[in-house]
């Protein structure tokens, strides 16, 4: 088969090849690509959490098949195709080629291995079960892709709906009822309350819509600064339990990812107590996490 695989020269790539268990027919330089649009876009590259499930599903196969950690990272160094997640898994062998464990390797990248990751690496790397931890955690990292995605193709039609109600009024407001002003002008007579009202607000949008939108955008901006964290972060985690329809939803949501992490945790060994203060940590509400 064919593909494709970074290296010095040719004899390196040969090398690498060989290591693999492949033999090379036949090597070419690509070059198409240059060597600054690899750094480019992998500094725009995001680590989701699906690259993640695949990295950790096929370590968990590696490791399964009776590889050591080492031989394993250094295999998925050279087969992840995002540059940035590749930089990554060969800083994480770095690591443990100079003494580190596999869970504090893990921990120098929080953004991109969650404390749950790190603390089931450890419980299996103290308990030899290594491989065992990483196919539940294969697992437990689909449930959260699967319920994210099922979120989040339920929210797309209200998303959808409101922006679309919301540019429907942008144009009646700027585009329709000023025609209408000019006809209710030329009727003459007296306008109803109503429709005056409607003029004002029509008219005034029109010429101060930098304003609003500005406006809009400071409050936005206020708002989600003061509901981040502190106090305000507990009154609008708050808010959105009392809330009819959503407080619900954001309770069943919580909930289950509370119990699913929760019975990860203990299922892989980890302490009663060190699992409740990681699964504090993944409850995104704070009312809830206190609890």
């Amino acid at each position: 088969f064919e593909g494709a695989m970074e290296g010095r020269d040719e004899k390196a790539v040969v090398e690498s090849l060989q290591k693999l268990g492949y033999i090379a027919i036949r090597i070419s330089a690509n070059q198409a690509l240059g060597a600054a649009k690899p750094r480019i876009r992998s500094y725009f590259e995001r680590v989701t959490l699906k690259d993640l499930m695949l990295f950790t599903q096929e370590l968990s196969t590696l490791i399964e098949a009776g590889l050591p950690l080492d031989r394993s990272l250094q295999i998925l160094a050279e087969l992840t195709e995002k540059e940035k997640f590749r930089e990554v898994v060969r800083d994480l062998l770095r690591k443990i080629e100079a003494g580190s464990s596999f869970s504090e390797a893990l921990s120098s990248y929080p953004g991109i291995f969650p404390k749950l990751y790190i603390n089931m690496v450890k419980a299996g790397e103290v308990g030899g079960v290594l491989n065992v931890i990483l196919a539940r955690l294969t697992k437990y990292l689909q449930t959260s892709k699967e319920t994210r995605e099922y979120l989040v193709s339920v929210l797309i039609y209200p998303a959808l709906l409101t922006l679309v109600s919301g540019a429907s009024i942008v144009i009646l407001l700027t585009f329709v009822i000023p025609r209408f002003a000019k006809i209710f002008a030329d009727m003459g007579g007296t306008i109803p309350l109503p429709t005056q009202i409607l003029l004002s607000v029509s008219q005034f949008v029109r010429h101060y819509w930098w304003a609003i939108a500005g406006g809009l955008l400071a409050i936005g901006f206020g708002t989600r600064s003061y509901t981040k964290q502190g106090e305000g972060k507990v009154q609008w985690d708050q808010l959105k339990l009392r809330l009819a329809l959503v407080g619900n939803l954001v309770k069943q949501m919580e909930i289950a990812r509370f119990a699913r992490t929760l019975g990860t945790l203990i299922q892989s060994g980890v302490p009663i107590l060190q699992a409740l203060q990681i699964v504090r940590e993944t409850v995104s509400n704070e009312i809830i996490a206190r609890s």
